[in-house]
């Protein structure tokens, strides 16, 4: 694979594992047997070093793709794969539970839809506190079997838990001891935030999720409850015109896209 990057090879011999799994488990059993078809076939089989020696590298690298392939944010997997990014510092970004330092913005409006993997000492490292604006109000993704962490970071943070609104999903998840077959998406505010007129009040129960992800209607209803606040996504998945952008290191500039003049909420 001459054309490919380091990250491009690995992830690419990655989707192999498998046959590299079966293969260590075939000559180790045939060394069971007291067979001498394979040459050395009492050495353990490690199928990390056979990946590492495909996509010559080392597997300290290969255990840092595997740990990116399932930790970080899409966007930082795309700059990984067309080689903006490179592996160790990505890895490393992702490791650091200390926050970055970002341009001095301030939105009225946070929204937040994080990838799966989030250890409780990263997300209250997030600098929620230096996005948001005095007045501001915090729309936060999480599952139900979450709660208590969400609910610890936003006092933390020193948002207050308002409400929060149910997304039943189209296909239910184990966790812990149920099968969770909706998600929350938590409101809390800071300082002196305005209701909005009672005849715009959205309903607590959202419309049926289709298909994987959160439904874009619900920005669309943000905008219509805050329309003249300054509103940023933390690591979108999906960057929304009149949105600005919050990501880690290695994924991007800190804070991009629209950044109009702040405007408190409220």
């Amino acid at each position: 694979m001459p054309d490919l990057n380091t990250f491009q090879r690995v992830r690419g011999h990655l989707q192999y594992k498998s046959l590299f799994v079966k293969y260590g488990r075939t000559r180790m059993a045939t060394a069971a047997q007291g067979l001498s078809l394979m040459t050395n076939p009492s050495d353990p089989h490690d199928s990390r070093a056979e990946i590492a020696k495909a996509s010559r590298v080392s597997g300290t690298q290969v255990y840092k793709v595997e740990y990116l392939l399932g930790h970080a944010h899409p966007a930082l997997l795309s700059r990984l794969e067309t080689g903006k990014v490179k592996i160790g510092k990505a890895y490393n970004a992702l490791q650091s539970p200390a926050p970055m330092e970002i341009v001095p913005s301030r939105f009225g409006v946070l929204y937040s839809d994080l990838p799966e993997g989030f250890s409780n000492q990263r997300l209250r490292a997030l600098p929620i506190p230096h996005l948001a604006a005095p007045h501001a109000a915090i729309f936060w993704w999480t599952h139900p079997c979450d709660l208590a962490m969400a609910f610890s970071c936003l006092r933390k943070w020193k948002f207050t838990y308002r409400s929060h609104f149910v997304l039943p999903l189209a296909r239910s998840r184990i966790k812990d001891f149920i099968q969770e077959q909706h998600d929350l998406l938590l409101l809390a505010t800071c300082g002196d935030v305005t209701t909005p007129a009672l005849e715009d009040c959205p309903s607590s129960l959202l419309p049926p999720a289709a298909k994987v992800g959160r439904p874009q209607s619900v920005l669309a209803m943000i905008e219509q409850l805050f329309p003249n606040a300054t509103r940023v996504q933390i690591l979108p998945y999906t960057p929304r015109e009149g949105w600005a952008e919050w990501a880690f290191p290695g994924g991007g500039d800190a804070v991009k896209g629209s950044q109009p003049q702040l405007q408190q909420a409220g």
